[in-house]
């Protein structure tokens, strides 16, 4: 009907300004867009008439509102006794979107950005299974930010605060996922040196299925890594390993610490009685470490036991995630 009042000239052609249509129609929504004179105002509800009158969806003026773009005061003063409905102003929302004629401010973004935050249910995401919150970060985050970005030209700290909500959701069920780190990279992939963060349970996989071996000690994570004939530094001392900060543990390689024992030093606080045990375990323990080559020269080797090559593939890793689980017939 829009297009054939278009062709009869009582509304003008908008196509010069960038419009296809008059219309834009979502659901039970509508936005028309027209020229702000007073005759084509009134030719617009006259259409939206028509339409009611036809159908039985009749516009409603009480819950309509004209929002003028870029119109000069005399224009208003002469366009608003045509309007049945109230004036509004920009910028605007709708359907959830902020609608300006500029870019959005970052006041702007953070608004959108704290209603999507409250989607996320934090306060019982450790009730929840991962399985559950993959589902809660795609279904409503990743779609509602999807949905935003359709429209918004937004700035980078935007999509990296999205992130951070949504790592910190799916990972630990807060706000902010801190600590953890990539489990092991190859050295050539382009994503080495990304903060990924990596969950208990995926590392706890990634030392049950990688056996390590000893060469330069350069590539290997002295208090993470699963290199002392099969396990980790938490394993044999964990109430040791609790005196070591985070940052020195995903730091400090097994070069460096073993050179001239300095891993010792990175205790940063005073040892209790069992700390004591198990320092003195460790102790003899790193010591009785085999190294490949003379002197440890050659590179660290890395060895994914689910496969006879011994290289990683993510159909085996998944497959050693489920073992043991019961699959559904038909699913």
């Amino acid at each position: 009907m829009f297009r054939s009042a278009e062709h009869a000239g009582v509304l003008s052609d908008l196509s010069a300004l960038g419009l296809r249509s008059h219309v834009l129609l979502y659901a039970d929504d509508v936005v028309v867009f027209a020229k702000a004179t007073a005759v084509k105002l009134a030719a617009v509800w006259g259409v939206l008439g028509c339409f009611g009158a036809a159908s039985g969806l009749k516009a409603n003026p009480a819950k309509s509102t004209a929002v003028p773009i870029q119109c000069s005061d005399e224009l208003l003063a002469e366009v608003v006794p045509a309007l049945p409905c109230p004036l509004g102003a920009l910028p605007c929302s709708y359907l959830g979107l902020p609608l300006s004629l500029r870019k959005p401010r970052k006041a702007d973004l953070q608004a959108v950005l704290d209603k999507l935050a409250a989607k996320l249910p934090f306060w019982k995401a450790r009730l929840m299974t991962r399985e559950g919150r993959v589902v809660y970060v795609q279904a409503l985050m990743t779609a509602s930010v999807v949905y935003h970005l359709l429209a918004l030209d937004v700035d980078p700290w935007f999509i990296k605060a999205v992130d951070k909500l949504r790592r910190g959701f799916l990972w630990a069920g807060k706000e902010d996922a801190k600590g953890g780190s990539c489990a092991r990279t190859d050295g050539s992939k382009p994503w080495l040196g990304l903060d990924v963060q990596v969950c208990r349970e995926a590392r706890a996989l990634f030392n049950a299925s990688v056996q390590i071996e000893v060469g330069d000690g350069a590539s290997i994570l002295f208090w993470e890594d699963a290199w002392i004939r099969g396990l980790n530094a938490a394993a044999i001392a964990p109430d040791l390993i609790k005196l070591v900060k985070m940052a020195v543990r995903k730091r400090r390689s097994v070069r460096d610490g073993l050179l001239g024992n300095s891993w010792a030093a990175d205790v940063a606080r005073e040892l209790t009685v069992d700390a004591v045990v198990q320092y003195l375990h460790l102790w003899a323990a790193v010591d009785r470490v085999p190294r490949n080559g003379q002197g440890g020269v050659e590179a660290d080797s890395f060895r994914w036991k689910w496969r006879g090559d011994g290289q990683f593939s993510s159909r085996t890793a998944y497959r050693m995630l489920w073992q043991g689980t019961t699959g559904l017939s038909g699913a």
